[in-house]
């Protein structure tokens, strides 16, 4: 597998992120997270994932003002 070694499956990407599999698939789904499809298997750029922070969730607009 020596073409994808600059990538990590969604395992290994839940494991870097400390976050579920699930997590990272959801990831992908929203476009947080960019990934290619392999054979039915996603696979994430490593260095993606080193600089990766998922949005907040919720409506950012009735977050509440933490100087308030």
């Amino acid at each position: 597998m020596s073409t994808f070694e600059n990538y990590a499956t969604t395992k290994e990407a839940a494991e870097i992120l400390g976050k579920s599999e699930e997590c990272v698939r959801h990831y992908i789904r929203s476009g947080q997270l960019e990934a290619i499809d392999e054979r039915g298997r996603k696979y994430i750029l490593r260095a993606d994932l080193e600089h990766f922070a998922p949005r907040p969730r919720g409506n950012p607009n009735l977050q509440k003002d933490s100087k308030s």
